[in-house]
């Protein structure tokens, strides 16, 4: 199957990144959807381990998923949340042709990519540079799950994801970094989350997830926190393929998977 552009002709479309969906589809009709966003710093993309052989789990799992190439620095703030935004919304308006639920459609991802799946559930309501029919579709993802994300700007955050998502003029403004700080801008009507993160991840400080999930219950928005004492940042499934062999810490996937059964009812 071929890859799926989210636009014939990009908004704000710089020449250097096609943004775009690489489908992992499940068999059977009207199956649940998830689109997968890999790390990187919005640098550059980790797709082996926070890309394919995460969407190959979730395939196995009954569920379509599709790994997403969004715009990176130095593309900035709005072209990173436009995609994300227009790829949610590409699958809900083709949802019968790619034989998906379009009320079943969730986003994770990792790091940095933990940040702009973030943004997907918090930002939902912004519209930015509509083009055509699918940007009038609702672009709320149903579920989110966040792995060892970037969340805040705050002294805790890490500063090259903020300054490569908003630009360094807007990563200078504390009006913007509050922007790209999720856990400020949490409301009630943000699907239910579920997070992991490690307590000895010396990259992305754990406090980014401590804050997310504070903010969540705050809100009354379902959540749910795994935090593991150890394991390194950039693990993705932790399965020895991609990453080290951690099977302690891989047990953050068949927790996942309890929860999008009990908590985000995908199945």
């Amino acid at each position: 199957m071929d890859n799926i552009k989210l636009w014939k002709n990009p908004p704000l479309f710089s020449g250097r990144v096609v943004p775009d969906l690489k489908p992992f589809p499940a068999e059977g009709e009207k199956r649940p959807a998830i689109i997968v966003c890999p790390g990187g710093a919005y640098g550059f993309l980790a797709y082996d381990q926070e890309g394919y052989d995460c969407a190959e789990w979730f395939q196995k799992l009954g569920i379509s998923s599709y790994v997403l190439t969004y715009r990176l620095a130095p593309d900035h703030y709005p072209c990173q949340l436009m995609d994300v935004q227009r790829a949610i919304r590409t699958l809900r308006f083709h949802a019968e042709e790619l034989s998906i639920d379009p009320n079943k459609i969730g986003i994770i991802g990792f790091s940095a990519g933990g940040h702009l799946a973030g943004s997907a559930a918090v930002h939902f309501r912004e519209k930015l540079c509509p083009t055509d029919e699918i940007d009038e579709v609702s672009a709320r993802p149903d579920f989110a799950i966040l792995s060892y994300p970037v969340i805040s700007a705050e002294s805790f955050g890490h500063q090259e994801s903020v300054v490569n998502f908003l630009g360094e003029e807007k990563a200078a403004d504390p009006k913007w970094r509050d922007f790209f700080s999720l856990e400020k801008n949490v409301t009630p009507e943000m699907p239910p989350v579920f997070i992991w993160h490690t307590a000895e991840d010396a990259c992305v400080p754990v406090e980014n997830a401590l804050v997310m999930a504070s903010a969540l219950a705050k809100h009354k928005v379902p959540v749910e926190l795994h935090l593991y004492p150890y394991g390194p940042h950039g693990q993705g499934q932790a399965n020895g393929v991609h990453s080290l062999n951690l099977p302690y810490l891989n047990q953050w996937t068949k927790s996942c998977e309890a929860w999008l059964r009990e908590v985000a009812k995908i199945f």
